[in-house]
């Protein structure tokens, strides 16, 4: 299976991210957990001619729920959530006021997310996974993907019954760190990311924080840009391309990963 295109927006004054997953065919979209100031994701949907065809909650706080009634208007889409956090949906302004933020009560949801249950979504069908704790009805979405199996067996002791599925393709992954580490290093410096349609590009952030509406270093190790390709030299390439376009000033990286490969 191809990667799926997955963008992420952050908006807020929780910093939340909010997710648009287009679907294999390229023409539709999940709008996941629409937070507050999110409207101007519709802007891009749109933008790309994106039908959205659902708005999925994978839990029912505020920061996760707040632009359903919003997307719901724009979109006509079904909001999907687990049965656990459904009641929630109805109290979003309560919860918005304890903040002192005002926000619209969400839609009803129109779908329950039920654990065994395979969530279709444009020709692709997702695994539910209830991950409650944060939430009562907290869930994850899994499509062909075993980190959180591989994850869960380790942590119940026992990887004996863990199936692994490797990738035919290469990734290469490069750290981007602070000016002094990993002494001490500077924190609180303005970054800025490009834009990733590429969906064999990812940057995982690993010590960033949000600051005015900045994305702002916050840890020695900042970022990880992951590329994958057909082979080492097409990951390579990929990866240090996009690092090309990272501004910030003070950050630093190894230019050799990989090289032994290579």
């Amino acid at each position: 299976m191809q990667p799926l295109e997955i963008l992420r927006f952050t908006y807020g004054p929780f910093a939340e991210n909010t997710y648009v997953v287009v679907g294999p065919s390229g023409r539709r979209a999940m709008v996941v957990d629409p937070g507050i100031g999110s409207e101007p994701v519709w802007d891009v949907v749109r933008d790309r001619g994106l039908a959205v065809e659902l708005i999925l909650n994978t839990h029912g706080h505020l920061d996760h729920v707040a632009g359903n009634a919003f997307f719901k208007r724009v979109s006509g889409a079904p909001i999907a959530i687990h049965a656990a956090d459904r009641p929630m949906l109805s109290h979003v302004a309560k919860q918005g006021a304890m903040f002192g933020l005002s926000v619209e009560d969400s839609p009803p949801a129109d779908l329950e997310l039920v654990e065994g249950v395979g969530l279709d979504f444009d020709g692709a069908t997702w695994d539910v996974l209830h991950t409650p704790g944060h939430t009562p009805g907290g869930v994850c979405l899994r499509l062909g993907g075993q980190m959180l199996d591989l994850l869960l067996a380790c942590a119940q002791g026992d990887i004996s019954q863990t199936r692994v599925n490797w990738a035919d393709d290469h990734a290469l992954s490069v750290v981007m760190a602070a000016a002094g580490y990993p002494g001490n290093h500077v924190k609180g410096e303005v970054i800025t990311l490009p834009e990733i349609t590429d969906p064999k590009l990812q940057i995982f952030h690993a010590g960033t924080a949000g600051n005015d509406g900045n994305l702002v270093s916050s840890g020695g190790r900042v970022l990880n840009i992951t590329a994958r390709g057909e082979n080492l030299q097409e990951a390579h390439k990929r990866a240090y391309e996009c690092i090309a376009k990272v501004n910030w000033p003070g950050g630093f990286y190894r230019k050799d990963i990989g090289w032994r490969a290579l």
